[in-house]
């Protein structure tokens, strides 16, 4: 960004903290660094710009894991500050379907998982970077892991994201190979 934008960017603020009041200039300035973040993120993973919508900006990213890459789509929609993140994975059983939700509490439901399954990947969860987002909903499928939480303000909050995915996706992978049988 050049000087002048910068001094028009600030002016900018300025003037919607007169006209619409402070509130109004934070919730523009707070949604311009979740996406500076968010794309900073997305281009240190090669990402591919897709067509979005006002306010969503969608990429297509390879997330780094240790049997190769992981190919994902990210989405950000800074206007309900709210991302998800759809990983394709190592096949899992047909069986292994479950839903991690964190809204206070962290839980588990799923109806195909045992009571010691849903235990493992709850500690799973907790214990991973994922564990450390205050709201979030996970979806496991046989192919796929969704992530959708909170959108972050910093690159580093983003890493932590994209390690939590990785860490998830690849305990699955162990846990339940594609060769496992019920």
């Amino acid at each position: 960004m050049s000087f002048w934008e910068r001094v028009g960017e600030a002016l900018g603020y300025g003037i919607a903290a007169v006209v619409l009041g402070p509130p109004a200039a934070i919730s523009r300035s707070e949604r311009r660094r979740v996406r500076r973040s968010f794309v900073a993120w997305c281009d240190e993973h090669a990402a591919v710009e897709l067509a979005g919508s006002r306010g969503v900006t969608r990429r297509a990213i390879t997330l780094d894991a240790k049997l190769g890459g992981l190919p994902a789509r990210a989405e950000l929609d800074v206007l309900a500050r709210r991302a998800r993140i759809e990983v394709r994975i190592a096949p899992l059983p047909s069986f292994v379907r479950a839903t991690v939700i964190r809204d206070g509490a962290l839980r588990v439901e799923s109806d195909s998982l045992d009571p010691a399954s849903i235990q493992a990947l709850r500690d799973r969860v907790a214990s991973g970077k994922l564990g450390e987002l205050r709201a979030l909903a996970v979806g496991i499928a046989s192919e796929e892991l969704v992530v959708v939480a909170i959108a972050m303000t910093t690159l580093e909050a983003w890493r932590g994201i994209g390690e939590g995915v990785v860490e998830l996706a690849e305990w699955l992978a162990e846990r339940w190979p594609a060769s496992y049988r019920s």
